[in-house]
């Protein structure tokens, strides 16, 4: 069942990127958690569900969403496609503020939310809260412990990866504004775990002295670089171990795969957080074990992680339509009120608040439209709810109805944020005018001006004693270059500059090939979405007449390049393959292939009558028709007489 989920899960995300009209107003996570719904209407219905233990009486083989299955299995990918992805300028130079917005904001958060919703509920603003009695049927006012609100606040207000790579990535924001807010949320997953788990075992002592709370204040400290320790640790013996591999190059996506789920799970069972384990090893897997893997093994991780991210990802919204409909829930008005609010309120708050402390010392200052989206696109995931989920049913201070109650809240907010704030924030980015990403061909030049700059910089901060992020960032990397890289990088790699010229010197000789088609059948394309107004008819020569031509055969007719004919032509096919024949022979069957073809292009544009979609100029057509005829017989010519 769980195999039939998975293909469920492609099939949707396939079906939903050619439902272009779908996808322009509603967000993928949105569309999956609402085919997860339907799909937990129809579990539901058909069969007996068991609330207590939820588990499904009748439907035993579909599979059910749990913490262990979302944290060990599907939170893992995301986590290492995201950690690969903040290997990168725009993240390390916002890497400051990012910390700032992770740990100082998300304590903010939790303490305001937290205390906040404990002060309401102990003043009466939320209405009575009724738990179970020692009698049967009999009902009595909850206990309400400050503790059992910082639990929930802890789960509530920390912003989910998932969600926000879902929605952020299908905008397509600039990249500094999107690795303040992904990186934000990547990083504040840790601290919220631990801050749950500190809580979970606060709330699990009915008297707690006082020096549990500063233990609890140092735990903070060693589960977060202890798990960013362990995960440095396993990324660089797995560079170590890539140097070995020169000759058995197949097992080079094994050991990268591998030792991050390993470094995950060495940290989760040293109860240390395994989000930011895993972060730190895909970091530096990213610096020092990609240089010393073949090009081939780079590819297979790139999109093997990739492809494994996706479907997680689809799967865990799907998964919670699904629960959304099969778990027992508690409604309380009040407290879900409240609990929407709070949180709104206090994600504005912290981020304008420190922004304002941030752009104190920022040269590139965040402005207050960035800062609106920052605070508007703090959306709630599948982490929350695994988390509040993973609440025991039998704390001291805590009856287990208030587990009902948090469940239904957590999952009114996941929706409240994924659907409102998700489904509205392009149309916010839009009017607010955000810079979206740009897509920038290759270019030497700018990594040579970045880095020129980088040091000049640097040198400029240590003449006159100022001493900042340059001059910090050159002395890490003169003491990488020293003593780490040497190390666990194989002698004779390609550094930064070296893998980009290459990547450039292939990219312009692809584009020399087919530049001229490209560009060519780019300007159909713009006539053809332009202009409205069918023609018909062939294209004299030397006709003055405003006479118009199919695009889509003008288009076809510039494909003819001499690579597509060779390969395609019975030259590179027939009879013992092409090299076996002589030069004359090749160069006479080319020759007559593409007389052919040519001949019955013409004929196509002679009888071609009306069509839709557009309209092209006869003289424009016939002016970029000759030219790109005379660039291909010059192309052919020099080919087949090499």
């Amino acid at each position: 069942m769980f195999t039939f989920l998975v293909i469920l899960a492609a099939v949707l995300k396939l079906a939903f990127h050619h439902t272009h009209l779908l996808a322009e107003y509603l967000p993928e996570s949105c569309v999956l958690i609402i085919v997860g719904i339907v799909i937990g209407l129809i579990v539901y219905s058909a069969g007996e569900y068991d609330h207590e233990h939820h588990t499904e009486n009748r439907l035993v083989y579909f599979p059910s969403f749990t913490a262990d299955l979302f944290f060990n299995v599907l939170l893992p990918p995301i986590i290492l496609d995201a950690a690969y992805a903040l290997y990168d300028r725009d993240f390390l130079s916002n890497i400051g503020s990012i910390i700032l917005y992770a740990v100082v904001g998300t304590l903010f958060n939790v303490f305001t939310v937290g205390y906040g919703l404990y002060f309401l509920a102990k003043v009466g603003a939320m209405g009575s809260f009724e738990c179970a009695g020692a009698a049967v049927n009999v009902t009595q006012p909850c206990d309400i412990h400050a503790t059992s609100f910082l639990t929930f606040s802890s789960l509530i207000s920390a912003v989910d990866p998932v969600a926000v790579l879902a929605i952020f990535e299908e905008i397509g924001v600039n990249m500094g504004l999107y690795f303040l807010v992904f990186g934000e949320s990547l990083l504040n997953d840790g601290v919220t775990v631990v801050l749950y788990n500190t809580m979970i075992a606060l709330a699990g002592q009915p008297n707690v002295p006082d020096l549990q709370y500063v233990l609890a204040v140092l735990s903070f400290f060693t589960v977060v670089f202890g798990g960013l320790a362990v995960g440095i640790l396993v990324g660089m013996v797995s560079a170590l171990i890539l140097k070995s591999t020169k000759d058995v190059r197949v097992i080079e996506p094994l050991i990268i795969l591998a030792s991050a789920f390993l470094a995950y799970m060495l940290a989760e069972c040293l109860h240390w957080s395994g989000i930011i384990s895993l972060i730190g090893c895909g970091i530096v897997q990213k610096r020092y074990a990609f240089p010393n893997m073949s090009a081939k093994s780079y590819t297979t991780v790139k999109y093997g992680v990739k492809t494994l991210a996706s479907l997680s990802d689809c799967i865990i919204f799907l998964f919670l339509g699904v629960v959304t409909v099969t778990h027992k829930k508690e409604w309380h008005t009040g407290f879900v009120l409240w609990t929407l609010i709070l949180c709104f309120v206090v994600r504005f708050i912290g981020v304008y608040a420190l922004t304002y402390l941030i752009n104190k010392r920022r040269v590139n200052r965040i402005g207050v439209k960035e800062q609106f989206i920052m605070a508007y696109g703090g959306l709630r995931g599948a982490v929350g709810f695994s988390l509040v989920v993973l609440i025991p049913e039998n704390l001291p201070s805590q009856q287990k109805e208030w587990n009902d109650i948090f469940l239904l809240t957590t999952l009114i907010m996941i929706f409240f944020t994924v659907f409102i704030q998700g489904g509205t924030i392009k149309f916010l980015v839009s009017k607010l005018n955000i810079g979206l990403k740009s897509e920038e061909g290759l270019s030497m030049a700018k990594d040579t001006n970045l880095i020129t700059m980088d040091h000049v910089m640097a040198g400029v901060e240590s003449v006159t004693g100022y001493h900042s992020q340059n001059v910090i960032m050159s002395k890490i990397q003169s003491w990488d270059e020293r003593f780490v890289k040497r190390y666990l990088i194989r002698g004779g790699t390609d550094d930064l500059l070296a893998l980009r010229m290459k990547k450039i010197t292939v990219e312009d000789h692809v584009s020399r090939l087919y530049g001229p088609t490209v560009v060519a059948r780019n300007q159909v394309e713009n006539y053809e979405n332009n202009h409205t107004n069918n023609a018909h008819g062939p294209f004299p020569e030397g006709s003055n007449n405003k006479k118009f031509v199919s695009g889509a055969s003008l288009a076809a007719a510039m494909a003819m390049t001499p690579f597509s004919l060779y390969r395609n032509s019975s030259v590179a096919t027939g009879g013992g393959g092409a090299g076996s024949r002589s030069p004359d022979t090749i160069r006479r069957q080319l020759a007559d292939d593409y007389e052919t073809r040519m001949g019955r292009l013409q004929k196509d544009l002679e009888v071609q009558g009306s069509f839709k979609g557009g309209r092209v100029s006869s003289v424009t057509v016939k002016r970029q028709y000759d030219e790109d005829m005379r660039q291909i017989k010059g192309n052919l010519k020099r080919t087949t007489t090499n």
